[in-house]
């Protein structure tokens, strides 16, 4: 057969999906061939088909040494090699192939997916603008462009990048939940809540979009109508193991026997290692507990925690060097600029998961001139900064303001202060004094065996919080924050509000009166009842929020020594001064 018809076969066979017979093709005119470029190519493009990225990248590599011009073959080399995981290779590739063919609109989607992947964030904006300017009405182009937005914090221009992308293709459920997701974000409750019910209609009994429903209902404070939503999930998939678990937190407790013998009926059949075993070990843990079974709970809580962690292990080397950077950048009392206080001013709540943090916010909220605004987002490239010793320095804290600044929810005339409570900021003090330097810091402060079995019996969404699972992991992450808060006192001094959980829940009156003083608030009755006035709750604690303050869950931990043996054994007494109290 001639070269053109060898090329012919190997074309169509390509474009007929028949990748098998392609690969076949190809090489047998690779051998005939041996200086044709086209041939090595189709071999790695059917190798790529069959998932075989691996063995793809060296006959591409072999077409382009036969041709450096061939622009496919450089194309396709960067996605293999972003496909294998080496995404800073496939990036150099990438760049170049776009630098040679600027109007290929899937090298440029290509090289933004890499970028991003390598937390290059501007770079992976302006390679996704330009994808949407050869592709306007490209979903995938449109969509990724949104994403890089968001990454950036710039929630505004992804909720419109998400929104114009939706036009485009109005049936995808995907776009629905990255819509809702920053409407949830930016307190915009109801909106979003319309955005998942045109979900809902787009496909009635699609059980992630109710389950998405009911956890925006929790949220809302509507925990019947959440549960009904939650029995929908049921009844479509018996036994799912989030409907299950969001129901054994939720139902009155005299719902709970059905569900109960449900959840441990799915437990038994539900192969072990998974998620959803973990889910359902963590749904049977709370129906046992409320039912009284203390001793069955703790079995089911241990084997749920033992389970995430496997799936989810914790990194000690890259916390432990998160937290060495920050002492890094910070080593002396750190100097603020003055700068004009703008309203409305941010106070950060800090404190480890489950500390009191989303009380102490539900405090705040309550005062008619500050808005609740929940765990605002961290600035990926202050994160990427940190994990990379990369510089951060003026330009980048102004930047920083800005998108905060630019990007806060819609706020009422008036409104003085709003209350970010990211449990991560406790790592970013000092970047984010310097960018608002009239910011006000909460620290809650408590028993650290109170919180460790608060998030041992939590299993966080999202795979959030990896060393909550592990008690031995947990000491470490605790002591890590307790040295960086220690340090924060010393560099920031008079900047932070100690404030003990405990302290606030036996007096909530005056805690309340001590947290107005310190943000410069005038105290109103209303701080000393937060559960009358909390809006949209994100967190683990949005049900115990909206209960009168109690001291229920203070010294709880003496019930559970044995638990928290491994916890306790591994925390620092120096930085625990709880521990020497009993």
């Amino acid at each position: 057969m001639s070269l053109q018809s060898d090329i012919q076969t190997a074309l169509t066979l390509t474009r007929q999906g028949n990748h098998k017979a392609a690969l076949k093709a190809a090489k047998a005119a690779m051998k005939k061939h041996k200086g044709h470029p086209l041939f090595p190519n189709l071999a790695a493009v059917a190798l790529c088909a069959a998932g075989k990225e691996r063995e793809a990248i060296p006959l591409y590599r072999k077409a382009l040494e036969l041709d450096p011009s061939f622009h496919d073959a450089r194309r396709n080399l960067g996605l293999a090699l972003a496909a294998t995981g080496q995404t800073a290779k496939a990036e150099t590739v990438l760049a170049k192939a776009a630098a040679l063919q600027p109007e290929d609109f899937n090298t440029w989607l290509a090289l933004a997916s890499a970028r991003r992947s390598l937390q290059k964030f501007e770079e992976a904006r302006a390679a996704a603008a330009e994808a949407v300017r050869l592709a306007p009405r490209n979903v995938q182009a449109v969509r990724l462009l949104a994403e890089t937005d968001e990454d950036l914090g710039e929630i505004n221009a992804a909720l419109s990048g998400y929104r114009h992308a939706l036009k485009l293709a109005p049936r995808e459920i995907g776009l629905h939940y990255s819509i809702a997701d920053l409407l949830i974000y930016q307190l915009q409750t109801a909106e979003a809540l319309k955005v998942l019910e045109e979900a809902r209609s787009v496909e009635p009994d699609n059980t992630k979009t109710l389950s998405r429903i009911a956890a925006q209902l929790n949220a809302a404070g509507l925990p019947d109508e959440a549960c009904t939503v939650y029995r929908d999930v049921l009844r479509l998939d018996p036994g799912n193991a989030n409907a299950l678990l969001q129901l054994a937190l939720a139902l009155p407790a005299d719902e709970l026997a059905e569900l109960q013998e449900t959840a441990e009926a799915k437990l038994k059949k539900t192969p072990a290692k998974t998620l959803d075993h973990a889910t359902l070990d963590f749904a049977a843990a709370h129906f046992a507990r409320r039912t009284g079974d203390f001793q069955k709970a703790a079995e089911l809580f241990r084997s749920g925690n033992k389970t995430v962690a496997q799936l989810l292990p914790y990194d000690r080397r890259q916390q432990t060097h998160l937290s060495q950077e920050a002492f890094d950048r910070f080593p002396e009392p750190a100097v603020l600029q003055a700068d004009a206080a703008q309203e409305p001013c941010p106070i950060y709540v800090i404190g480890m998961p489950r500390s009191g943090t989303t009380l102490t916010e539900a405090v705040l909220g309550a005062h008619p001139a500050v808005i609740a605004a929940g765990e605002r987002r961290i600035d990926e490239r202050m994160v990427a900064a940190l994990q990379s010793s990369a510089p951060f320095g003026t330009e980048e804290v102004k930047e920083l303001a800005r998108v905060t600044r630019e990007n806060l929810p819609p706020m009422p005339a008036g409104t003085r202060a709003y209350v970010d409570k990211m449990p991560e900021n406790f790592r970013f003090l000092g970047f984010l004094l310097q960018a608002s330097p009239q910011a006000k810091v909460i620290h809650l402060r408590r028993d650290p065996r109170d919180t460790a079995l608060s998030q041992w019996q939590t299993l966080f969404a999202g795979g959030a919080l990896p060393y909550t699972y592990d008690l031995r992991a947990m000491a470490h992450r605790f002591n890590l924050y307790a040295e960086l808060m220690a340090h924060w006192h010393r560099v920031l001094p008079g900047r932070i509000l100690d404030l003990r959980y405990e302290d606030l829940v036996a007096d909530v009156e005056a805690g309340s009166r001590l947290i107005a003083s310190h943000c410069g608030l005038d105290w109103v009755h209303e701080m000393a009842e937060p559960h009358r006035h909390t809006g949209q709750v994100l967190t683990a604690s949005l049900h115990q929020v909206r209960e009168p303050v109690h001291t229920r869950s203070v010294r709880k931990w003496e019930q559970h020594l044995e638990t928290l043996d491994a916890f306790v054994s591994e925390l620092a007494p120096d930085l625990w001064p709880e521990l020497r109290e009993g």
